[in-house]
């Protein structure tokens, strides 16, 4: 069975935690935070379902792989999304205007005050942690 990832967590953990709460200076990032954990608690608890299923069908290979297994493409953008907030802000911000803003190294490196060895550097540091990423995930498509 396939567990959703429920707003409602989030809110009801934040409801537990009022008494914590004043020393918060960002609700709204707080609850980012808080709702960033939650999706990486839930990829980590699939990656250990799937784990299982794995050993599941090693033990019995006449069973058909399940369909519910696969990662679909919405959950695939998620893990990317999760993989580029995880960066250093510098790396992050360089791979964001790279991609997003379709900004050339060079306009990047005025734009930031930086070389644009630097810019090269941290999109190649970046788009390694993507291939990783993907390279993981080839094992569950």
């Amino acid at each position: 069975m396939k567990k959703k990832p429920k707003t409602q967590n989030v809110f009801s953990r934040l409801w537990e935690r009022r008494e914590l709460l004043t020393n918060i200076c960002s609700l709204k990032a707080y609850l980012f935070r808080m709702t960033r954990n939650e999706i990486l608690t839930l990829f980590r608890h699939r990656k250990v379902e799937r784990g299982y299923a794995r050993q599941q069908m090693e033990k019995e290979p006449q069973h058909a792989p399940d369909s519910s297994m696969k990662v679909t493409t919405t959950e695939l953008v998620e893990m990317i999304d999760i993989a580029i907030e995880r960066m250093p802000e510098l790396r992050k911000r360089i791979f964001m205007m790279s991609r997003y803003d379709e900004m050339t190294y060079a306009e990047i490196a005025r734009h930031l005050d930086i070389s644009p060895r630097t810019v090269q550097y941290h999109i190649g540091k970046a788009l390694n942690e993507l291939r990783k990423l993907m390279d993981v995930m080839v094992l569950f498509v």
